[in-house]
């Protein structure tokens, strides 16, 4: 479990039930006394799986939602796990690739790892979905830099300049 410190005193909590794939949560601002409780609840955060009795009977897969590999994604990125944390985000950008925060985060990711080509290629991915992001266009900027992309990379710092004029990073990385 990981806790980080939030809004008024507030805990991240991070959960991953008896080593389960797929029963990660993240109780998102949990309060203090919940995130000091997590860990000796004993509260199943998913069904137990069922086994179909039969070839005959076999049920299609049920929709999962992208959020816990999301929510599992930050946390991991968070704990510095980052090819781990790509896994998750590639899988929640297969099943919803308009998600910012996961491109947005396994670019970070990327970059992290120095692989400055996908991060670029995510960031830009991004920056069509929300072209107007202060932080994306200053983080394609610092990956574009790393890669010798000085024009490109100073134009992205213009428009976080043009965007937010007080910016530190923007203003001394260009």
């Amino acid at each position: 479990m990981r806790r980080r410190r939030g809004p008024r005193g507030a805990g991240c909590v991070c959960v991953c039930v008896g080593g389960v794939p797929g029963s990660h949560r993240r109780l998102a601002w949990a309060a203090p006394a919940l995130a000091r409780a997590a860990p000796t609840a004993s509260v199943p955060l998913l069904p137990p799986p069922s086994a179909p009795a039969g070839p005959s009977s076999a049920v299609p897969a049920p929709h999962r939602p992208p959020a816990p590999r999301r929510n599992r994604g930050l946390c991991l990125r968070t704990k510095g796990a980052f090819r781990e944390a790509i896994h998750d985000f590639t899988r929640v950008i297969a099943l919803s690739p308009n998600d910012v925060t996961a491109l947005s985060n396994r670019g970070y990711a990327y970059r992290k790892l120095q692989d400055f080509e996908a991060a670029t290629a995510d960031y830009t991915a991004a920056l069509r979905l929300q072209p107007r992001t202060v932080r994306l266009h200053n983080n394609r900027g610092y990956c574009l830099a790393k890669l010798a992309k000085y024009k490109e990379a100073i134009a992205d710092y213009d428009i976080v300049i043009e965007l937010d004029g007080r910016n530190v990073h923007a203003l001394h990385n260009r």
